[in-house]
């Protein structure tokens, strides 16, 4: 520890990987910074006296995962996940939502440290609470995680639409901040898994909202006036794209 203070190695530098040979010993590297140059918070492993041991070095590289949780940014879009590597999610106990064509919606909590700022104008404020853990308790936001799943494709045709999707999404994140448009959170890959993330709509999907609505039609509510200001609103999106 003392090392790794002295060196000012941070979850920042994380992750790491280790060489061995016989002329150098063990070296270890940050795969994102300095890939080239080794680290020197752990020391040489040839001097006893002045380093981490070599089975010491071995368990960091397999436990580190534990600390390097996954971190959504505003300025990153797409991340490509290691499967080691946790991601920041919270279990509701909610059932999942009913699946779609394109895949199927789970409901759960983001840690509220995990998010950065900028999306949490995204969020209803009702929909952020504490969640008990062994320790005290945690701020969660309740997200949308859809697992992309095509019936019938191919594992291309799966990653075409994903690329494509992410696309669009990135562009309409990028492009078009408009009230009526919820903005994405990311797109992640984690193995053979595609996922995107997005702020939890508590009325359910379209399908879902207009299935409740048929009464409301029924009883003549869904009037005139109330079908006017939609198309308004949905030509108001149309002329900012």
């Amino acid at each position: 520890m003392p090392l790794l203070c002295a060196g000012k190695f941070t979850d920042g530098d994380l992750q790491i990987r280790s060489e061995t040979s016989k002329e150098t010993g063990v070296k270890v590297y940050s795969v994102e910074h300095d890939q080239n140059r080794p680290s020197q918070c752990f020391g040489d492993v040839r001097d006893e006296t002045n380093s981490w041991d070599w089975d010491d070095v071995d368990s960091f590289v397999l436990r580190q995962w534990t600390f390097f949780a996954v971190i959504f940014e505003n300025n990153c879009f797409r991340y490509t996940i290691h499967r080691e590597r946790p991601l920041p999610y919270v279990d509701l106990g909610m059932q999942t939502a009913e699946r779609g064509h394109f895949g199927q919606a789970f409901k759960v909590g983001l840690r509220a440290d995990h998010i950065k700022s900028n999306f949490r104008r995204y969020f209803y404020p009702e929909l952020m609470y504490n969640v008990q853990i062994p320790y005290g308790s945690m701020p969660v936001r309740e997200v949308a995680v859809k697992k992309l799943r095509l019936d019938g494709a191919t594992d291309k045709e799966v990653e075409h639409f994903f690329e494509t999707e992410t696309s669009t999404l990135e562009t309409i994140r990028r492009s078009l901040q408009h009230s009526h448009l919820t903005e994405f959170i990311s797109a992640y890959e984690e193995g053979a898994d595609r996922c995107f993330v997005f702020p939890w709509a508590p009325g359910g999907n379209l399908h879902e909202f207009w299935r409740r609505v048929r009464g409301i039609r029924s009883e003549g509510l869904l009037t005139a006036s109330a079908s006017c200001m939609a198309t308004r609103k949905i030509k108001a999106l149309a002329m900012e794209t």
